[in-house]
């Protein structure tokens, strides 16, 4: 398999602050890439990007070798993205909110009640599908929110920070989510600082630091190029130079 994603020359700016510096990156398919660096690195603005949310500056970004434009759909329906800050509608219930999800894709009533009933029962949110999105604790926010993203069944996962709020079964849970997602086919793009969760499922990793791709490839090359064996030291190493 090769890439299902490749930017070039990504550039964003807000006002005189460089976010994105010309960065180049490759999501390769079928694979459970990190995107990792620290806070205020440019991960979500990128992630952004990527997903047609935020528009860049300047730069070319491909899936599947064909030109992005975030005003067509043909694309964006192959993807799902979990953001790291919870964009839900308070005001609709979990099942008014996923039934939205799914109309917004154009999903047929029969596929959306499918799978949201599979989703709930795999996320434990069948108790709280008349609830208010505004009255759910936020680790059940972020069940509903991935729930949402996956909805759709897309190709390709965008994950930030996927892990906050959630108790350790429903970690665990991901996990799983996030092996059968790869195992299917699917592509797993996934920003966290957690290292642990990091080292466990991810093949390849992207580094960023003030804008700036400080490396990408795999995790065992980066061990290797830092002669260490722990991914903390390594990522540290990277990111101080």
């Amino acid at each position: 398999m090769g890439n299902i994603i490749s930017v070039k020359g990504l550039c964003k700016s807000y006002g005189k602050k460089e976010v994105l510096n010309s960065i180049d990156l490759n999501i390769p398919e079928g694979k459970v890439t990190g995107y990792i660096g620290p806070n205020g690195a440019g991960k979500t603005t990128t992630l952004n990007i990527l997903t047609g949310l935020l528009y860049s500056d300047k730069g070319d970004i491909r899936y599947w070798d064909m030109p992005f434009d975030p005003n067509q759909n043909h694309i964006k329906k192959k993807i799902g993205y979990v953001p790291e800050n919870q964009i839900l509608y308070p005001n609709l219930t979990v099942h008014e909110q996923m039934v939205l999800h799914g109309r917004l894709y154009k999903m047929s009533k029969d596929d959306i009640k499918k799978r949201m009933l599979s989703l709930m029962e795999e996320f434990d949110l069948g108790q709280y599908s008349h609830s208010l999105i505004s009255q759910l604790s936020k680790g059940n926010r972020q069940k509903a929110l991935i729930a949402c993203a996956m909805l759709h069944s897309p190709e390709i996962l965008f994950l930030d920070e996927p892990m906050s709020g959630l108790d350790i079964h429903m970690q665990r849970s991901l996990k799983k989510m996030i092996n059968s997602h790869i195992e299917g086919g699917g592509t797993l793009i996934y920003s966290s600082h957690i290292i642990e969760v990091l080292q466990k499922l991810v093949e390849h990793l992207i580094v960023i630091d003030e804008g700036s791709i400080k490396y990408a490839g795999t995790v065992d090359g980066l061990l290797k190029k830092n002669s260490v064996t722990d991914l903390e030291e390594a990522l540290l190493r990277t990111l101080n130079g």
